[in-house]
């Protein structure tokens, strides 16, 4: 008797696991794909963060300078290219670009050096004149 209800104890068992196998397998699924969205939302806000920075300084003027702190997920590089700020991240999908516009002309220097997962300042200094083809600049510091 003590044999039989090992037995029927171990069925019961082996049927319960096996029901909650797919959703074990989906919640790794997503366990994996969440470090990924979350490096993605880093970025984006990051990108937001330092194009509002140069906008606010561009529309202060000349002179105006500003100091902000953005937590980068690990980059493949950062780019600044006119108006925009883009941040290259590799995913399991390949290389996602995300870009954010500032108002003004950007010129970066240093921010090549930010590809690291960590936490970094930026000066951000308004344009040096009052020229249509003035930039703010970005300084990783």
């Amino acid at each position: 008797m003590k044999a039989q209800a090992s037995s029927e104890f171990l069925i019961i068992i082996a049927a319960l696991t096996l029901m909650m196998m797919p959703v074990l397998i989906v919640m790794n699924m997503n366990a994996q794909y969440s470090a990924e969205r979350m490096a993605l939302s880093k970025a984006s806000f990051s990108a937001a963060r330092l194009a509002a920075a140069a906008d606010s300084v561009g529309a202060m003027g000349l002179g105006a300078k500003l100091y902000t702190t953005v937590e980068l997920p690990g980059t493949e590089k950062i780019e600044v290219n006119g108006h925009d700020i883009a941040l290259t991240l590799k995913t399991s999908y390949g290389n996602v670009v995300v870009v954010q516009a500032s108002r003004f002309m950007l010129n970066a220097t240093g921010i090549g050096r930010a590809t690291a997962p960590g936490t970094y300042t930026f000066e951000v200094t308004g344009p040096s004149n009052l020229a249509p083809d003035s930039h703010v600049e970005l300084y990783l510091r």
